[in-house]
């Protein structure tokens, strides 16, 4: 009981603080590219660092979210957008049923 206490209560106190301190360490290091790059482009950039490191190609990341279907994902998320597809024609109306 005792020892599942000091087990538990360690625990709790080591995980939070180990993950603070990582993420203390990871910003005071790449605070540089943290500063050189907005939010957005940042997570593109990983994106489409992990695209290009799966197995398949992987999918390319999209600007706004979104992202490729496969293939090499570098140049997935450097082609420009291909255009909107045409909406398909609406079905003409039904006539209106015959009275008896």
């Amino acid at each position: 009981m005792k020892r599942s206490l000091v087990i538990a209560v360690l625990l709790f106190t080591l995980l939070p603080g180990c993950t603070f301190l990582g993420w203390w360490l990871a910003r005071k290091f790449f605070q540089e590219e943290f500063d050189r790059y907005d939010r957005g482009r940042l997570v593109a950039d990983i994106l489409n660092a992990r695209a290009a490191a799966a197995p398949n190609g992987g999918g390319g990341a999209g600007g706004n979210g979104g992202g490729g279907e496969g293939g090499n994902g570098a140049a997935a998320a450097a082609a420009p957008p291909a255009p909107a597809p045409e909406p398909a024609p609406e079905p003409e109306p039904a006539p209106p049923p015959a009275a008896a």
